[in-house]
């Protein structure tokens, strides 16, 4: 329970929360407010809807339905499901806008983000049990105002795609981007593997983003303009 307040307190405004394989969608409409966006049409989303309704409500919210979700029929081919559900979130979040002065959020610089550690909490798991997780934020600095959108490290991800999303800014200084294995290879083939780091949980003592831990980037020294 302690683990969903802080997920769905940490979701701004106009994000989506669509748990992966349950059929479901949400998005935040207001401080306390989630609304139900799209449903598949079938049982299994319809039981995971009943339950998250309240979880929702057992943590403070307020769950509209109302006649304005969607309906959809699910896709036979887990893949081909996969791909709609991202294709459906992905046109949504090209819609998310500034709170404060309605500029377009995919407008806005993505190598500019901040990613910054929150909370380590243990999240429930669907057979009873729990897992020790790292709760993350990203930060976007809006291009058009002063404004700092706090969103969920999914969320932006969704938005700013993986070459963004996988650039840390690490406290000692220095910036480390995740490099595919493709150029890894060609760096190899080159004898040009220096200034690599594989990154583990933290970095001089400051904790790494999760989504990085195990995976081979470069590290550059920031100057002190940036």
């Amino acid at each position: 329970m302690a683990w969903a307040k802080e997920h769905f307190a940490q979701i701004p405004e106009g994000g989506i929360w669509a748990p992966e394989g349950t059929g479901v969608q949400y998005r935040r409409m207001g401080e306390k407010t989630y609304a139900l966006m799209l449903m598949y049409n079938h049982p299994e989303a319809e039981d995971f809807h009943q339950k998250f309704k309240m979880l929702f409500e057992a943590c403070g919210y307020t769950i509209e339905e109302g006649d304005n979700y969607q309906i959809v029929e699910a896709p036979l081919d887990p893949r081909e499901q996969a791909q709609q559900e991202h294709e459906r979130k992905r046109a949504l979040a090209e819609a998310w806008k500034c709170p404060n002065c309605d500029r377009l959020l995919m407008d806005n610089n993505y190598f500019n983000v901040k990613h910054e550690y929150i909370d380590t909490v243990d999240a429930p798991l669907s057979d009873g049990s729990t897992q020790t997780i790292e709760v993350w934020a990203s930060n976007l600095p809006c291009g058009g105002c002063d404004e700092t959108i706090v969103m969920e490290p999914d969320d932006f991800l969704l938005l700013a795609g993986d070459d963004a999303f996988m650039q840390w800014e690490a406290p000692n200084g220095k910036t480390y981007h995740a490099l595919p294995r493709h150029v890894l290879k060609e760096m190899a083939e080159a004898d040009e593997t220096g200034g690599l780091h594989i990154m583990g949980g933290t970095v001089d003592g400051h904790r790494a983003p999760p989504w990085l831990w195990g995976l081979v980037c470069s590290e550059v020294e920031r100057s002190e303009e940036e």
